[in-house]
């Protein structure tokens, strides 16, 4: 559903619930609404360019998600509960606003790929990130760090 100057996520969305893939970029989104952890099945959720400015804590209750595309939005921060996708393999954050990134990110075992482009973020993050996520590609301040 991109390019739909989406503002809400309709509610009826819910009742799919075998929905394993939903692309929602380039919409006018500003938030996402707690029964989107009523997607179980998700396995790739696209929420880039819109202009989301948080994320339910719901959105951990998405334990089949693979692949998840928060960029070009206005996010300032995002929820240590993500730790809990622990099926997690590429998250997409760059973009954004974001200052800091929560140490539970850590917790990712599964996480090969994280973009964290065009953010506020400083040296010291890529030095924890690379502690944290020994086995992720990850792209910070512009360069990619294995």
């Amino acid at each position: 559903m991109p390019y739909n100057k989406l503002a809400k996520l309709p509610k009826e969305i819910t009742q799919l619930r075998n929905l394993d893939q939903l692309n929602l970029s380039y919409n006018q989104l500003t938030e996402v609404s707690k029964e989107i952890g009523q997607l179980q099945n998700l396995a790739y959720l696209d929420l880039s360019n819109n202009e989301l400015v948080e994320l339910p804590k719901e959105i951990s209750q998405l334990q089949n998600l693979t692949h998840l595309d928060l960029s070009e939005n206005g996010l300032t921060e995002i929820p240590k509960e993500i730790s809990q996708l622990q099926n997690l393999e590429q998250l997409y954050l760059e973009g954004n606003q974001l200052k800091d990134i929560p140490k539970e990110i850590g917790q990712l075992r599964n996480l090969t790929y994280l973009n964290l482009n065009e953010n506020k973020l400083v040296e010291t993050h890529k030095i924890l990130l690379q502690k944290l996520l020994p086995y992720c590609s990850i792209k910070i301040l512009g360069m990619l760090y294995p």
